[in-house]
């Protein structure tokens, strides 16, 4: 026997995560006139938005009720992964614009568009027998779980795409913007893990025999927790956007925005062409006393406005200055660590440490990348 949907509390939890998914839909999408990546990714909340109301609509037998709502919803469910590829483009590189050939990602849309289109023109008595067959609660068989999983298959292959190309892009990404590319790819992990886990655990239950409809609560429940956990992520990296207040250990700060930006430039300036880091014993407090900008200060603006460490900050652009000196040659004159040492670092184990976690390799397999 099936759970009870309509008496189940998780039904208020899933409603709360579509309400959250729109609300995230509409805060992005906000941001869009300042960054057109965000076009994107509002997109693809709006897609989960509607996998979400797809399986409400569902598990609480709403759609007997509204029949009509057959596979309404398929078509901006599959704009999901292409809209996700897209923020992910967009996101990674500025210069990014869309080609002829970027037509290409509709394809799956328009299929499930005309399948929609087909079902959309039955009847009322087709509809719901269709909607019964699927609530029946039975163990679906092999074919028709893929059939099913289609969404989760095309929209795991975006993901995985999209976790793959900022992996390669990684080794020659300028290393103080790492910060932003990790979070990415981060992003693209974690969701990817999300469908590969909605296509995979349908798969286990049925080799145990589980109830079809014990297969949708679970799937349910994960995808409901998931969004919510997806809004706090998404929310953190959106600082500035209407309708969420400040919060945190600098909403007491007297830095408006125009001063954060002020010595944020001021510090990336002195950073780039003075070059304090050379020094291995550079500190924070060097830069404080440096720009006159109180400690306390400079911490807000590289966790507000940078999105980075001091180390990291301090690090990056030793690596860079390191990357350059081996592609010129340098390692037929110097070693390993006389270039670590003339770039900022104490060590030579903490330069190959510091390297490999900027570029997910050594010092000498970056030089023969491409060999």
């Amino acid at each position: 026997m099936g759970p009870d949907w309509q008496n189940s509390y998780f039904l208020i939890l899933f409603a709360a995560a579509i309400l959250h998914s729109l609300y995230l839909a509409l805060i992005v999408f906000a941001r869009s006139q300042k960054d057109n990546g965000q076009v994107w990714l509002s997109i693809t909340l709006l897609g989960i938005s509607a996998l979400l109301i797809n399986y409400f609509i569902y598990i609480s037998d709403a759609i007997r009720d509204y029949p009509h709502l057959l596979n309404v919803f398929m078509p901006l469910m599959f704009l999901t992964g292409p809209s996700f590829y897209l923020f992910i483009r967009k996101s990674e590189s500025k210069t990014f614009s869309l080609r002829w050939f970027d037509g290409l990602h509709l394809i799956p849309v328009l299929l499930i568009s005309w399948e929609s289109a087909v079902v959309f023109q039955w009847s009322v008595e087709q509809k719901l027998a269709s909607i019964t067959t699927i609530l029946e609660g039975q163990t679906p068989s092999m074919m028709e779980m893929v059939l099913g999983n289609r969404f989760n298959l095309i929209t795991a292959a975006y993901a995985g795409v999209s976790f793959l190309y900022l992996s390669l892009r990684r080794a020659n990404y300028p290393v103080r913007h790492l910060a932003k590319l990790n979070w990415l790819r981060k992003f693209s992990m974690v969701f990817l893990l999300l469908l590969i886990s909605s296509v995979v655990l349908p798969v286990v239950f049925i080799f145990i025999s589980m109830d079809g409809a014990y297969i949708e609560l679970i799937l349910t429940l994960m995808y409901a927790t998931s969004i919510h956990a997806l809004g706090y992520i998404i929310l953190k990296h959106q600082r500035g956007t209407p309708w969420i207040p400040s919060s945190g250990k600098y909403s007491t700060s007297p830095l408006d925005r125009d001063l954060l930006n002020s010595y944020k430039s001021r510090i990336l300036s002195h950073l780039e062409l003075d070059k304090p880091w050379l020094q291995p014993d550079f500190s924070i407090h060097d830069l404080s006393a440096q720009l006159s900008i109180p400690k306390h200060h400079l911490s807000q603006v590289l966790n507000e406005e940078i999105k980075v460490s001091f180390v990291d900050l301090v690090n990056s652009y030793r690596i860079e200055a390191a990357k350059s000196k081996l592609l010129s040659g340098a390692l037929k004159k110097y070693s390993v660590i006389g270039i670590a040492m003339d770039c900022g670092f104490a060590s030579k184990s903490t330069f190959n440490r510091t390297f490999k976690k900027f570029t997910g390799m050594t010092p000498t397999a970056y030089l023969h990348r491409d060999k």
